[in-house]
């Protein structure tokens, strides 16, 4: 999975279980233009979960369905 994002000084990116658990974390540090990170969540098994990118312009969650 790839997220993308415009350019910030910092991020936090979680993963999140439909049941609130978190699965992954982590802490993103500042880039000139844009920002792509990859996520391996093939050990999360099928289902939805929710993308979490926290940053001083805001928080931003996305739905994502593993098949």
């Amino acid at each position: 999975m790839i997220i993308s994002t415009p350019a910030l000084d910092f991020a936090t990116l979680n993963v999140f279980t439909i049941q609130g658990q978190l699965l992954f974390e982590r802490i993103l540090r500042s880039v000139a233009c844009e920002l792509r990170e990859e996520l391996d969540l093939s050990d999360a098994g099928p289902g939805l979960y929710y993308i979490q990118v926290i940053s001083s312009k805001g928080t931003s969650v996305k739905k994502a369905l593993i098949q």
